[in-house]
């Protein structure tokens, strides 16, 4: 809230009081825990690469740990567009595809979901559209909310991250395999017509 009314001094010194909190609850941890989790998401959406790096060196955290909303740190870094704090997941064993739901559009309803009436009870809807195979139009990829915000650099990235691995998928197979077929999908919808 206050990052959007331009309170840079109120935002400076939040992050500053959620940074030495993160780091005294980080300095006795032997595993990961929620707080532990918390500060990695923390780090990656505020772009502290030092921090995040410190934390990841450790190997104390789980790196692809969701907050309540399935947001990863991939995610959270992928909407602020730290393509550098990206890198740094990747180069440890980050996944570059897990979705999380976008939070961020205030003016989401239930009448969102595909078709949907508007439910009395929200989890009742949540459950019969997922049960029935309607798609929850927040739940988007760290690709799509990078998109969404401009942040053209970590569309690049994580779309140069997938061709590498989908090259690795099939410069070893024999024959069709889920791997390959995903590749194929993923050549297809970007356009690659050289890897397809």
């Amino acid at each position: 809230l206050a990052n959007n009314g331009g309170h840079t001094a109120c935002v400076a010194l939040l992050e500053e009081a959620m940074n030495k909190a993160h780091e005294e609850a980080c300095a006795s941890a032997t595993e990961s825990t929620p707080v532990v989790e918390e500060a990695l998401r923390f780090y990656a959406s505020s772009g502290d690469e030092a921090r995040l790096t410190a934390l990841l060196e450790r190997g104390i955290v789980t790196i692809d740990s969701q907050d309540a909303e399935g947001r990863t740190a991939v995610w959270l870094a992928a909407e602020k567009g730290v393509v550098e704090v990206m890198r740094v997941l990747h180069q440890h064993g980050a996944n570059m595809d897990t979705a999380g739901v976008n939070t961020r559009d205030a003016d989401w309803t239930m009448d969102d979901y595909e078709g949907a009436p508007m439910w009395h009870n929200k989890a009742t809807g949540k459950y019969l559209f997922s049960a029935y195979g309607a798609t929850d139009p927040r739940i988007i990829s760290p690709v799509e909310i990078a998109s969404k915000n401009g942040h053209d650099q970590v569309v690049s990235f994580v779309e140069e991250v997938k061709s590498k691995a989908h090259e690795e998928a099939c410069a070893s197979a024999t024959e069709s395999t889920p791997a390959v077929e995903e590749a194929l999908r993923f050549y297809a919808s970007s356009g690659d017509e050289a890897r397809l």
